[in-house]
């Protein structure tokens, strides 16, 4: 049988198209797993103090070009160079090659004989892991498995459940390095390393934040109320550093949040507590860095002023009649006004004089002497004397306005019942006796 026409559709120019090619299979690629890339060495930056073999005479007290020379000549590769409280030197240099290089060094060329050390403390990071597994293994055999990845001590938490100590499975490790890594391997498992900060000390003696018993000089006092010594119960309940109403041993206190704050700074800054108190206050908001003094001064300050801070709290325009007020139990039982004499001078149109603020609160009988010294109560009594003057502004307008449409109706009564010559004398003696 004879192939019939092709089926072209609706596109009858198909016939005119070359010969279609069948597609293309892709080809199928499977991907290839790739080991992960060795972690390049970072340069591991060691904290040394140079200090000058004669006590008497630290570096301080030499020519600083001289020394600065000196201490180049030795080697170049200095990060940084600060000077410290005693006298001496603290470099943070490059590596630990270029750390023993200095510690081998025993005079500075022209200036002194000089001992050099590492940091005790500023060339280690501490972190934590969450690993039950080294429950039941010894801090040694953890610090000889692990000394490779720079763990040089291991702490191990505990908590007591019925009176038995149980590992909690948290590890504090130390490392002998300038950063802390994010992860450390432990055996065939990978645990994430977390920064530690450490929690203030706090005097089992004084109750007092920054030191411990062992080296407290002040006398002992009760952690509940602050009082010396004594049998239980406490008469009150008051805290040794903020003078809260809490022990002195509660995690709380805002002193302890503070100092808990300048210990983390200290720890990622590595700097000495005092620098990382001027961090802070730069930080942080003045009105929590005041001290009491400078507190109790700026009240001091605002009692002496109290109509100044009086006229901060006014602060929209207010429009008044120029009646005068005298006192807020003056103005609720204030009888609707009297006509006095003619129509022009009580007409609403001509009423344009305004009260300002300071006159509004002096005609005003003076406030109570503890409303002034506390603010709040000043501020709500000034807001209740403004609403009542509004209300009686409203009323006195409202008065206003009757009063002319009973005056103005008084008026064409007279004139349409006398003659125009007894209507002044008339109108008058209508507007005697309406007072």
């Amino acid at each position: 049988m004879a192939p019939g026409p092709p089926n072209l559709g609706n596109n009858r120019f198909a016939l005119l198209a070359s010969e279609s090619h069948p597609k293309r299979k892709k080809p199928s690629y499977t991907p290839l797993n790739f080991p992960d890339l060795p972690q390049s060495r970072k340069e591991n930056p060691k904290f040394i103090i140079v200090s000058a073999s004669d006590s008497t005479k630290p570096i301080s007290n030499y020519s600083c070009f001289a020394v600065h020379k000196a201490l180049e000549a030795i080697s170049k590769e200095i990060i940084s160079i600060s000077e410290l409280r005693a006298g001496n030197l603290l470099l943070l240099v490059k590596n630990n090659q270029i750390a023993q290089r200095f510690i081998s060094t025993k005079k500075l060329h022209g200036v002194c004989e000089i001992v050099v050390k590492y940091h005790d403390n500023l060339n280690s990071v501490k972190g934590t892991i969450y690993a039950p597994c080294l429950n039941n293994v010894s801090e040694k055999e953890i610090i000889e498995n692990m000394s490779n990845q720079g763990v040089v001590g291991v702490y191990k938490f505990s908590k007591t459940v019925e009176g038995v100590s149980q590992f909690t499975g948290v590890v504090l490790l130390t490392f002998d390095l300038f950063e802390l890594p994010d992860k450390v391997d432990v055996s065939w498992r990978s645990a994430k390393v977390k920064p530690y900060y450490p929690n203030p000390m706090r005097c089992k003696t004084c109750q007092r934040l920054g030191h411990t018993a062992k080296h407290c000089k002040n006398a002992p006092v009760c952690m509940s109320c602050s009082l010396p010594p004594h049998p239980p119960p406490c008469s009150r309940t008051l805290c040794a550093n903020c003078s809260g109403n809490h022990p002195s041993s509660a995690n709380t206190c805002p002193k302890y949040t503070q100092t808990k704050e300048i210990l983390k700074i200290k720890c990622q800054n590595k700097c000495s507590m005092r620098e990382a108190l001027k961090l802070y206050k730069a930080q942080t908001p003045s009105m929590l860095n005041s001290s009491f003094a400078e507190a109790a001064k700026e009240a001091q300050k605002s009692n002496k002023n109290p109509t100044q801070s009086s006229k901060s709290l006014i602060s929209p325009p207010i429009s008044l009649n120029k009646s005068p007020i005298t006192t807020s139990s003056e103005i609720s039982s204030v009888n609707p006004p009297q006509i006095i004499s003619s129509l022009p001078n009580h007409s609403p149109q001509n009423n344009n004089n305004q009260q300002p603020n300071n006159a509004l609160v002096s005609s005003f009988t003076p406030l109570p002497q503890t409303l002034l010294h506390t603010p709040f109560n000043l501020e709500s009594t000034l807001a209740n004397i403004i609403s009542q003057a509004n209300a009686y502004q409203n009323k006195t307008e409202a008065d206003a306005s009757m009063k002319e449409t009973a005056v103005t109706s008084i008026v064409n009564l007279s004139l349409n019942q006398t003659t125009p010559q007894h209507n002044e004398n008339n109108s008058k003696e209508q507007f005697m006796s309406i007072d």
